[in-house]
């Protein structure tokens, strides 16, 4: 149980990275998105081998936790950070 708790935790956090890996890109802030990156594939080469072997062991709950967290992820992420960081990227697009 433990680790499906883990799993749908590093799920979300990494949704959330993701959204800062993108703002980082656009604002051209190299520093910060590097530090971001390196936290994104550790936690995504971790979370992911749990997901494998659980898939491998035949435990269908933990890849169902991996796959719906994920999504979880991705939507709090766009939830948190709405406006501030669309209205960045489309000023970086339109060139205003």
């Amino acid at each position: 149980m433990f680790l499906h708790f883990v799993v749908c935790v590093s799920q979300i956090v990494l949704g959330i990275l993701e959204v800062f890996k993108i703002r980082y890109s656009y604002e051209d802030k190299a520093g910060k998105l590097a530090i971001t990156t390196i936290f994104l594939v550790g936690i995504w080469i971790t979370v992911t081998s749990f997901g494998l072997a659980a898939i491998l062991e035949g435990n269908w709950y933990l890849a169902i936790n991996y796959v719906v967290s994920a999504g979880l992820g991705k939507y709090i992420a766009i939830k948190l950070f709405p406006n501030r960081v669309r209205n960045q990227v489309w000023k970086k697009l339109l060139g205003k």
